[in-house]
């Protein structure tokens, strides 16, 4: 029993940097701000020739990963019909869903994990292995940092090419694809970035509650 225990309260640590991944990754990846700031910043949908504003080409986006929009298509506002000069390759569609999908899968699988986590923090309030779970806590910070160790060796190494990142995703780079053109590594490293700094706020804001969760409730004497 003892050491079904140390296995359980393992895992948790394991799993902890795992869920935080997932969901920073996810929110910080689909939402339009990140985009719509870089694009503002960079004036690139401009230089291309898009007849978007910089928040209507975020907000294109963001539709497309919160699965509003089932394919990349641009279309004319005023006329509702497709863009004949700005369209997707079907390589470019292929690779923008699996992407997705991927993100889909990676959040399900944090789900899952948050539950489990859930379970071990009530589990233990209720069998008073408070102590443990404490510990527990700490060492999930170990394991993010190990994580995050991993993550920064990624980005050094993909750096002066991040396109590379996407052929795992069966990408791949032809000369007048209009992807590239959006999604520019620029704006690839700094989604990276901004995912990253998403985690360590995320797991830390985590801790803190859970820390206040266990925490010895204080009593109070009158007289």
């Amino acid at each position: 029993m003892k050491a079904v225990k140390h296995i359980v309260f393992f895992i948790f640590s394991l799993v902890l940097p795992i869920v935080v991944f997932a969901v920073s990754s996810n929110i910080l990846l689909r939402v339009p701000d990140v985009y719509q700031d870089e694009f503002k910043s960079s004036e690139n949908i401009q230089n291309i020739g898009i007849p978007y504003t910089n928040n209507q080409m975020g907000d294109f986006v963001s539709d497309f990963m919160f699965y509003s929009t089932d394919s990349l298509e641009l279309v004319d506002f005023e006329k509702g019909t497709k863009l004949e000069n700005f369209t997707f390759s079907e390589n470019e569609n292929d690779f923008a869903i699996n992407f997705r999908r991927a993100l889909t899968i990676f959040l399900i699988i944090g789900g899952i994990m948050a539950v489990y986590i859930a379970g071990v923090v009530i589990w233990s309030i209720k069998k008073d292995q408070i102590k443990v779970l404490k510990k527990s806590i700490k060492n999930s910070i170990y394991f993010y940092i190990l994580m995050m160790a991993n993550y920064i060796s990624f980005f050094f190494i993909f750096r002066n090419n991040p396109f590379h990142l996407f052929k795992r995703f069966g990408y791949y780079n032809a000369e007048n694809d209009l992807l590239p053109q959006i999604i520019t590594e620029h704006l690839i490293l700094k989604l990276y970035v901004v995912v990253g700094i998403g985690t360590l706020l995320l797991i830390f804001g985590i801790i803190y509650f859970l820390n206040k969760l266990i925490a010895p409730k204080k009593v109070f004497s009158r007289g």
